[in-house]
C-alpha cells in the first residue's frame, strides 16, 4: 500500500498542484489542497480502485477547492461585517461629538435670552 501511494503521489502531484493554484490563485493554498487530497487518499487508499486513482484524486481536489472557497468567503463576509460594525462605531462617535456640540450651542444660545423667555 505504502508503494502504491508513493507512486500515485509521484504521479498525480504536479497536476493536482496545477488545478489547486490555477483555482486558487494561492502557492500557499494551493499546497494545502494537494496536502489534504493525499492525505484523503492515503485514509482511502483500499477502498479505491487503483485504475481510477487520478480521478478520484481529482475530484477529492475539486471538492477541496470548493471547500476551501467556501470558506474564504464566509471569513470575508465575517470581516466585511466587522469592518461594517467599526464603521458604524465611528458614526456613532461623530454623531456623539456632534450632539455634545448641538448641546453647547443651544445651551449657550438658551442663557442668552432675556428673562421672559
Amino acid at each position: 500500500m505504502h508503494r502504491q501511494f508513493e507512486t500515485a503521489k509521484q504521479q498525480y502531484r504536479d497536476r493536482l498542484y496545477s488545478y489547486a493554484w490555477y483555482s486558487l490563485r494561492s502557492k500557499a493554498d494551493a499546497e494545502d489542497v494537494v496536502q489534504e487530497a493525499f492525505l484523503k487518499l492515503w485514509e482511502h487508499m483500499k477502498s479505491v480502485d487503483p485504475s481510477q486513482t487520478g480521478a478520484w484524486l481529482m475530484r477529492v481536489t475539486q471538492n477541496l477547492i470548493v471547500d476551501h472557497v467556501r470558506r474564504r468567503k464566509a471569513r470575508q463576509n465575517w470581516t466585511d461585517a466587522d469592518a461594517d460594525c467599526e464603521a458604524i462605531a465611528q458614526e456613532d462617535t461623530q454623531d456623539t461629538e456632534h450632539q455634545g456640540t448641538l448641546k453647547r450651542i443651544v445651551e449657550h444660545s438658551i442663557a442668552q435670552l432675556q428673562d421672559p423667555y
